[in-house]
């Protein structure tokens, strides 16, 4: 009846029964003696699963197996002591479900859904969310309606935990049956919101992110934040612009010694704020900073809460992406980290270093640095039951992890086990999107028919999805040579290279040094005049990221720099930026852009006659492509410039 093992501990409570005659662990000693159990210190376990199956089915029906669990059950509810209760409390409730069909008095009911839900609580904060949902479900039915009206907090936990436990592991079905049972019978938006709260995850999970928006504002604005549905971009502006000089009051120490919020109110606000923060990262960037900016200046004038960490962290993201203050931008960073740390608040945490190190710490460390913690996230969101957040983290570190150079073939099964994760737990939203950084690498490694087409193009469903496969064709377009195609792939989507809150920093990044590399192509090929705007901002921005971080952007700013000066006939200076992009790319471990550079200044050498020189930096272009695993690129080298015998092989593609 209690599986396949069991501690002896157990046995001696229910042995303290008055009516038990003899010693259990005495007879299965016999049993041991015998062979058909094994005793291991102090547990006892049979020794082959199908003993144990016989065994049980001696027990004549379901009735009477249902009876003796029931009877089990009772038995260690009533003699076990608080301790051994709260120790063995999964085995005792355990027992008293597989029993439940037979109770029939209402107050034991009541009893049991009690257990049940401290049951579900321990095994929710374990991280066992199957189990947990088990307990918490048989606790929900074993209310009836009388209960809702005698026993109404009861009623209300229960369902409650049940439907947010259903949400992280993906059962959907069950998480709109309990917040229906809760909405029909709440009284006032105090008993609705964490029902509301759950509905709204499930349906940004489920990709209905439109919904999830307009419920969230539907709820705050019932709390008294009347957020308008639409902000124009100057009201926008404006609120940066007061948000930021709200800050300027403040010293770095006073932001780390900033009073708590204890406006109960203003807390709920703030954890709807917080869930509303992410759908609007990608589906409606333009409000974003409008969402960001009341959740700093709500902390600045109530004080910080646990939501206040994002809040910071996001307006970090803002400053260094939309402004380009980086060194404040990394202030503000360090702030949410520091709030995380100081109301251990574990469950927040993986957002914030989500925030931190996909958008923020580019500016100041070596992109290699931001894995770690992603990875960290990714574990700790997965163990706080935050399914949705682990899966974004994941999506990143993919990103993060391709820009840095990481070897395609690691990255390719890192990314299968991390759409496995998002499948499994039904994240369908973000397991579209993460497909982009996957599709890549499987066609840089030669296992896609065409290199440059991605085979989920048809399946975006969103902008940020559209961002997402624009970006990373116009990147494999231009590294497979079709400059023209990744000049047109670009002009198809203006948000490519903006300032968009739903790019990735580094997929921004990337998008300014492939759009540049295409558009000098082609300005070399057939007149400076249409790219001149493109080519000037790119480096405006370049530069400027590359002042902050020489480590992840000065090697790229070269290489732009080598390219403009062949532009402009100026081969001495090309010849020396293409050495330094190089020099920098080995230096700082992007293996893939010491890749790009060396194909580039072999092209460069290629055309001006130089063609020992071309072949050298062919030659370690193709050795690096072949190192990054980009088996595809690296025979797309071979069979453009190499050839079996490079000399006579060696000219110039038309």
């Amino acid at each position: 009846c209690f599986g396949a093992e069991c501690e002896e501990r157990l046995l001696n409570i229910i042995d303290r029964s008055p009516d038990r005659i003899g010693d259990t662990a005495a007879a299965l000693d016999i049993a041991v003696s015998e062979g058909i159990m094994i005793k291991v210190n102090s547990e006892y376990r049979f020794s082959h699963d199908q003993i144990q199956q016989v065994v049980y089915q001696l027990v004549p029906d379901s009735e009477n197996k249902a009876a003796l669990h029931l009877f089990l059950g009772r038995l260690l509810w009533k003699w076990a002591s608080e301790d051994e209760a709260n120790m063995f409390l999964f085995v005792l409730v355990d027992q008293l479900h597989r029993g439940s069909c037979l109770l029939t008095d209402p107050e034991e009911k009541v009893k049991l859904a009690r257990l049940s839900l401290l049951a579900g609580e321990v095994a929710h904060s374990l991280s066992a969310f199957l189990p947990a949902a088990s307990y918490l479900e048989t606790g929900c039915l074993l209310l009836t309606e009388t209960d809702w009206a005698c026993h109404r907090n009861l009623c209300f936990s229960l369902h409650n935990l049940f439907a947010e436990t259903q949400y992280i592991v993906g059962d959907f079905a069950s998480v709109k049956e309990s917040v229906g049972s809760v909405l029909s019978r709440a009284n006032g938006l105090s008993e609705k919101l964490s029902v509301y709260r759950t509905l709204i995850l499930s349906m940004g999970a489920q990709g209905h992110v439109s919904d999830a928006i307009h419920t969230s504002l539907s709820v705050l604005n019932q709390l008294g934040e009347n957020l308008p549905m639409n902000v124009p971009e100057e009201m926008i502006k404006k609120d940066i612009q007061i948000t930021m000089k709200l800050l300027s009051k403040w010293t770095e120490e006073s932001l780390l010694n900033m009073k708590a919020m204890h406006d109960t109110d203003k807390l709920t606000v703030m954890k709807f704020l917080h869930l509303l923060l992410w759908y609007v990262f990608y589906t409606r960037s333009s409000y974003y900073p409008f969402v960001v900016c009341r959740m700093v200046q709500l902390s600045l004038s109530h004080g910080v809460c646990k939501e206040s960490a994002l809040g910071f962290a996001s307006f970090g993201c803002i400053l260094c992406s939309a402004v380009n203050m980086f060194q404040l931008g990394n202030r503000y960073g360090t702030l949410s980290l520091n709030i995380i740390e100081r109301f251990h608040a574990k469950e927040y945490a993986a957002k914030v270093l989500l925030c931190v190190y996909g958008g923020i710490r580019h500016t100041a460390e070596p992109i290699q640095a931001a894995l770690p913690p992603l990875k960290n996230a990714i574990e700790v969101a997965l163990a706080t039951g935050d399914t949705e957040y682990a899966m974004i983290c994941a999506s990143t570190h993919n990103s993060i992890a391709f820009a840095s150079g990481k070897a395609l073939s690691a990255l390719i099964t890192e990314a299968e086990m991390h759409s496995q994760q998002m499948f499994e737990c039904k994240q369908n939203y973000m397991a579209i999107g993460s497909k982009g950084v996957y599709q890549t690498a499987l066609n840089l490694m030669g296992r896609s028919a065409d290199p440059i087409k991605l085979d989920w193009e048809e399946t975006a469903e969103n902008a940020r999805d559209v961002i997402f496969i624009t970006s990373r064709r116009m990147w494999l377009e231009y590294i497979f040579g079709e400059y023209e195609l990744a000049w047109q792939t670009a002009q198809s989507n203006k948000e490519i290279c903006g300032r968009s809150s739903r790019s990735l920093f580094v997929v921004r990044c990337h998008n300014t040094l492939f759009l540049c590399l295409a558009a000098l192509a082609l300005a070399r090929k057939g007149g400076e005049m249409e790219y001149t705007a493109t080519i000037k901002d790119a480096f405006s921005q370049m530069e400027v990221w590359a002042e902050a971080s020489p480590w992840n952007f000065q090697n790229k700013l070269e290489l732009m720099k080598a390219e403009y000066a062949y532009l402009k006939k100026d081969l001495a200076v090309a010849a020396e930026c293409y050495q330094l992009s190089i020099d920098l790319a080995v230096k700082h471990h992007f293996i893939h852009e010491q890749a790009i550079a060396s194909e580039r200044a072999g092209i460069f050498y290629l055309e001006n006659g130089e063609n020992d020189t071309a072949e050298q930096c062919f030659m370690r272009a193709y050795d690096c492509y072949r190192q990054w695993g980009a088996e595809a690129k690296a025979s797309h080298v071979q069979m453009r410039y190499i050839g079996e015998d490079t000399k006579s092989h060696l000219t110039i593609p038309t």
